[in-house]
């Protein structure tokens, strides 16, 4: 509900945070300390680490001037949100950022390639016009096609799985996930 107040995550999400950039951090620093011989100093903020929670917004923010607000699956950045396909429901996620332009033939649809569609803030003002875009493509292709082809190009797709899908799915069973 975009009217509400902010909730509370229900976690410590500031230490969660800190805790992962500690645990990357002393991996990278015994994996140093393996190839040269020397021990490393880790130093993590929780302040700093917490910016990863909020970074979306600090990028509306700087991108287009406005303040953050709640839009329920509606992600600040372009495309990244759940959109229909032909089986269900698939995670379309645009990022990272950085390999969103090279993997855009995915969708065979060369009006991606314009102008406005080839930065964030641009992405984020025709919202509506590139998910439009992409909605063909989507149609067309399974769950796990979708998938896959995002797999190939670098970028975090996802799928919705239904309760029962998960629950049978082979890698939950192989690591015998629920029991």
């Amino acid at each position: 509900d975009p009217g509400r107040e902010p909730l509370a995550a229900g976690v410590p999400v500031a230490s969660h945070s800190a805790g992962m950039v500690a645990f990357v951090g002393t991996l990278t620093a015994v994996f140093a300390a393996g190839t040269t011989g020397r021990g490393d100093h880790v130093d993590v903020s929780i302040q700093e680490a917490m910016l990863d929670n909020v970074e979306i917004a600090v990028v509306e923010q700087l991108q287009t001037g406005r303040v953050a607000k709640r839009r329920g699956d509606v992600h600040n950045l372009v495309p990244w949100r759940l959109l229909p396909c032909r089986d269900g429901w698939a995670a379309v996620i645009g990022g990272p950022m950085r390999k969103w332009l090279g993997a855009i033939d995915i969708f065979e649809e060369p009006r991606l390639a314009e102008e406005k569609f080839r930065h964030v803030a641009g992405r984020m003002k025709h919202r509506e016009e590139l998910e439009a875009l992409i909605q063909p493509w989507l149609d067309e292709h399974d769950r796990e096609e979708i998938l896959e082809a995002g797999r190939e190009r670098g970028l975090a797709f996802g799928v919705l799985y239904q309760p029962e899908e998960v629950l049978d799915h082979p890698q939950h069973r192989a690591r015998e996930f629920f029991r």
